[in-house]
């Protein structure tokens, strides 16, 4: 999970734990330019970077794009929901 000790007080002194306990769950997560994520959060990190198994990538004006797995950076997600 943290592998600096900046990272550790992030992981469990912010939202970023929220995260941390979603690993496993259907996620749809929100991006800054409005496409959505939709996959299985494999890995969250202290500072709320997501990794997504099996994710779905649809863009604002509805291109679809599939691929086995996805990173996605904290500043770029707008918010997450699970499922």
């Amino acid at each position: 999970m943290a592998s600096s000790r900046r990272e550790k007080f992030f992981a469990y002194n912010s939202l970023a734990v929220l995260l941390i306990a979603m690993q496993g769950c259907k996620v749809t997560v929100e991006t800054k330019n409005d496409s959505t994520v939709t996959g299985v959060l494999r890995e969250a990190d202290g500072f709320g970077n997501l990794t997504l198994s099996r994710a779905a990538l649809v863009s604002l004006r509805g291109h679809h794009v599939r691929a086995e797995e996805m990173y996605i950076k904290a500043s770029t997600a707008n918010r997450s929901d699970y499922y």
